[in-house]
């Protein structure tokens, strides 16, 4: 396995559903030596398989085509931040040896600035009012 950056190890998070997914694959295409094998069954998928997988998809979609495969990363980092995953875990799942480099992903959607409040809204400020 390799390390990229510096050699940390990068993590993801592995949901049940896709899971699953990944079980009814194996069962079906049961592959020997690689979950996802290449042309030649005895070494993986080559990169470039799946950056054209996620490009065609990126067209197929009609999504403006910026930022390239990493912005899987991203969008990861952002999800996980705005679900409420500690910034720390954040950091570890990314490989970030920097809490600097990890806020970099704090930036936050035009759709979440729509439904914030203003606290001053919680105020009951007609109680407040002094009597004439």
């Amino acid at each position: 396995m390799s390390h990229p950056k510096g050699g940390r190890q990068r993590y993801t998070l592995l949901s049940e559903n896709l899971l699953s997914v990944l079980r009814d694959y194996y069962r079906q295409f049961q592959p020997k030596t690689y979950l996802f094998p290449g042309v030649e069954p005895l070494q993986p998928l080559n990169k470039s398989t799946g950056q054209s997988i996620f490009y065609g998809a990126v067209a197929k979609a009609k999504l403006p085509d910026r930022g390239g495969i990493h912005c899987l990363r991203h969008s990861f980092a952002t999800h996980c931040l705005e679900n409420g995953i500690e910034i720390t875990v954040v950091q570890m799942l990314l490989g970030h040896a920097s809490l600097h480099t990890t806020a970099g992903y704090l930036h936050v959607r035009a759709e979440r600035l729509a439904q914030i409040q203003s606290p001053l809204g919680l105020l009951d400020l007609r109680s407040a009012m002094i009597p004439a």
